[in-house]
């Protein structure tokens, strides 16, 4: 991870330089003292490489967390379905409770009807 951050900090600073001397060759060409136009081409296409190449990086990252994201969230789905599948136990086993309740409750009443 920190050599990853270093990277970036590298490619940030390419990306400032780059933009600099665009700016500045740009003022020349404005003041009427400047480079061939071929060379600001130049400085811009790099430019637009090195931002596409940290767009790059940024997706990538992004991509890692979401895979652990993914990862996490089906470990959580697959404990709602035990935790599903245990309360239908648990309500199931109270109905059998109650059903037996009632039946010895029924008996007893008549019983002591008797």
């Amino acid at each position: 991870m920190r050599k990853q951050r270093i990277h970036q900090i590298v490619l940030y600073i390419i990306i400032t330089v780059l933009a600099a001397i665009f700016i500045y060759q740009a003022l020349r060409k404005v003041a009427g003292h400047s480079w061939q136009i071929e060379s600001l081409v130049l400085v811009l296409i790099a430019s637009t490489l090195a931002v596409a190449v940290s767009n790059r990086a940024k997706v990538s990252e992004l991509n890692g967390e979401f895979r652990h994201f993914k990862r996490s969230f089906g470990a959580l789905a697959s404990d709602f379905k035990e935790m599903r599948k245990d309360f239908h136990n648990l309500k199931t086993a109270q109905e059998k409770f109650n059903n037996w309740s009632r039946i010895q409750f029924n008996e007893i009443k008549r019983d002591i009807a008797k």
